[in-house]
C-alpha cells in the first residue's frame, strides 16, 4: 500500500468515524435531532483544505458535470442544489458534525450547531461522550492533511484553504487532484465514498 493511499484510508476512517458517532446520536437523540434531506440552514461552508478537496474532486469526476449555474443563497455552499448536497457521500469533515451537540475547542462550552436541534434538552447537559469534540476531530484531519501533502510533494499547499467554486471548476493543483498519478486518482474514485450516512 503506497503512502498516499494509506493516508487516504485513514481520511475516510475519520470520515466513517463521525458518520457511525452522529448515527449513534440521532438514535439516542432522535426527538432532538430534525436533519433530514432538504434541509440545509448550516450548509454555509465556503472552503475546505487539501485532502477534502481531493476527496471532493475525486467523488464529483464520477458524476456527470452540471451545466449553468447553481441557484443558491449568498452565503450557502457552492455543493447544494435544489436544496441537496451533490457530494454528500463525500462531504467535508465539518459537514459531519452539524446537528449535533459540540464541544468548542476551550474544552468547557457544549453548544448545538442547528438552532432547530436540542430545543428541549440541553447540550450541556449531556454526557461528554454523546458529544462531538471538535478539537479532536479538527486535529486528526490537519494531520492527515499535512501528511497527505507532504506524500504528494506539496507540503507548502498544508495550511491552504480551496474554495468549493475551485472545486467544483477542478481549479485546484495536479499534486492534490492526482498525488501519485492518473491510475491512482481513478482507484480511489472508484473505492472511496460509495456510501455515506444518512441524516
Amino acid at each position: 500500500m503506497t503512502t498516499i493511499r494509506a493516508i487516504l484510508d485513514n481520511y475516510a476512517t475519520l470520515c466513517s468515524c463521525c458518520d457511525s458517532f452522529f448515527s449513534s446520536i440521532l438514535r439516542l437523540y432522535k426527538s432532538e435531532i430534525r436533519c433530514a434531506p432538504g434541509c440545509h440552514g448550516c450548509c454555509e461552508l465556503h472552503s475546505v483544505c487539501a485532502i477534502e478537496a481531493h476527496a471532493l474532486t475525486a467523488y464529483l469526476s464520477g458524476l456527470p458535470r452540471r451545466r449553468g449555474k447553481r441557484k443558491r443563497g449568498k452565503h450557502l455552499c457552492a455543493l447544494l442544489a435544489n436544496r441537496e448536497c451533490t457530494a454528500y457521500p463525500a462531504r467535508p469533515m465539518i459537514c459531519r458534525t452539524h446537528g449535533a451537540a459540540l464541544l468548542a475547542d476551550t474544552g468547557a462550552t457544549v453548544f448545538s450547531s442547528c438552532d432547530l436541534n436540542f430545543t428541549s434538552v440541553s447540550p450541556a447537559s449531556l454526557p461528554r461522550s454523546h458529544v462531538f469534540d471538535t478539537a479532536a476531530v479538527t486535529g486528526n484531519l490537519m494531520r492527515l492533511n499535512t501528511a497527505f501533502c507532504m506524500a504528494a510533494g506539496a507540503a507548502s499547499l498544508s495550511p491552504k484553504r480551496f474554495t468549493l467554486d475551485q472545486v467544483l471548476r477542478r481549479a485546484i493543483p495536479n499534486s492534490i487532484l492526482f498525488p501519485e498519478n492518473a491510475s491512482a486518482g481513478s482507484k480511489v474514485r472508484s473505492q472511496k465514498f460509495k456510501v455515506g450516512s444518512s441524516k
